[in-house]
């Protein structure tokens, strides 16, 4: 049931996403569970194989194996394969994961990181390109590792990238101004890549994306291993801009691609706020190119 479960939901998944929940369904769920009759689990037993999680202290990890039983259950009992969920509504006595926090440099430092990153002849010039398209964008890594040229329109006097719903995080499509700074670094770009496929590629392999951890490693080699993660340029932009007082508070957590307020608020507001933030990217980029030449 659960390997029925895991084929259709990754219909929906990034490739990614569905080897972590195959992954943790192997090493967690499978050895206590995988032999039995789904109908024959209990809720004790689920807690029990939970328990073990945390008392290993992995919170995170107990909280996301137990969403992916409640899942399981739940297409179990629309299946008949069980009569009820015993993974339903336990999640309040485990310990409640702690948020992470990605290591950012601090506002001062991003003018050495900036300097340090052109002067580097650790990196390839993709690479290069790469780092510095995500510092003026400030997207999560997956959407700019799967950028694709068929959803950038730069050919018009306001350019934008449609960054497509199966690569953003809460699964909505977002739109994303391009200053005219990035539309020089996509220009410079299609010496590489393009004119179809992604954006940024492999050097080896012109015909993948960009690996997962290559602007992470690139950032290491410059001296920031521990002390900054790429998505440590989510929180220095957010800091930045709303310390500036020059921006609404919903127009930077929308360039966030974060929800602001609750699901019904949310079905009432589905404003983009495009013209404010292409302003604000403007002044973004001219403020990381102020830093590049300070």
């Amino acid at each position: 049931v659960a390997e029925e479960w895991h084929k259709r939901q990754s219909l929906q998944w990034t490739e990614k996403h569905t080897k972590d929940v195959l992954r943790s369904l192997e090493y967690y769920v499978y050895p206590d569970f995988g032999e039995r009759p789904i109908s024959e689990i209990t809720k004790q037993d689920v807690i029990a194989n939970l328990r073990k999680l945390e008392s290993e202290g992995i919170h995170e990890t107990c909280y996301r194996v137990r969403q992916r039983l409640e899942a399981i259950f739940e297409y179990a009992v629309i299946e008949d394969s069980c009569i009820f969920n015993p993974a339903k509504d336990i999640r309040k006595i485990f310990t409640k994961p702690k948020p992470k926090h990605f290591a950012s440099i601090p506002i001062s430092e991003l003018s050495v990181f900036l300097t340090k990153m052109v002067e580097s002849t650790g990196a390839n010039q993709v690479t290069k390109l790469a780092m510095l398209f995500m510092i003026h964008v400030f997207v999560r890594t997956a959407s700019l590792r799967h950028a694709m040229w068929k959803d950038f329109d730069l050919e018009c006097d306001e350019p934008l990238w449609i960054v497509p719903d199966y690569d953003m995080k809460n699964r909505i499509e977002f739109h994303v101004p391009l200053s005219p700074q990035v539309v020089i670094i996509l220009e410079n770009m299609k010496q590489f890549s393009g004119p179809e496929g992604h954006v940024f590629t492999q050097k080896i392999n012109p015909h993948k994306p960009i690996s997962e951890n290559a602007l992470l490693y690139f950032s290491n080699r410059l001296g920031y291993a521990k002390s900054h993660t790429i998505h440590g340029f989510r929180t220095l932009a957010s800091s930045i801009l709303h310390e500036s007082m020059l921006w609404n508070y919903d127009i930077v957590e929308k360039q966030m691609s974060h929800l602001v307020g609750n699901k019904v608020s949310r079905a009432y507001n589905r404003a983009e706020h495009l013209v404010e933030r292409r302003k604000m990217l403007k002044w973004w980029s001219n403020f990381v190119d102020s830093q590049m030449n300070s």
